[in-house]
């Protein structure tokens, strides 16, 4: 395998768990892919990344007012 291969394994493996880390901490899924991106063009490659949660949670808006 040659080094350009090996990089690029290496930066997606990085991405993935990055993203799945973000994701289960409960980051905007559009953060999720901002940062995704991002990191991607810092190494020179474009990002297509799909987003799908395992599991919804039940948020109760009770909590939630406006100040």
């Amino acid at each position: 395998m040659d080094k350009t291969a090996e990089t690029l394994i290496d930066v997606s493996g990085f991405i993935s768990e990055y993203s799945a880390h973000m994701m289960g901490c409960g980051v905007h899924t559009s953060r999720v892919i901002r940062s995704a991106n991002r990191i991607g063009e810092s190494f020179g490659y474009m990002v297509k990344i799909s987003v799908i949660q395992k599991k919804k949670k039940p948020v109760s808006y009770t909590h939630l007012r406006a100040h």
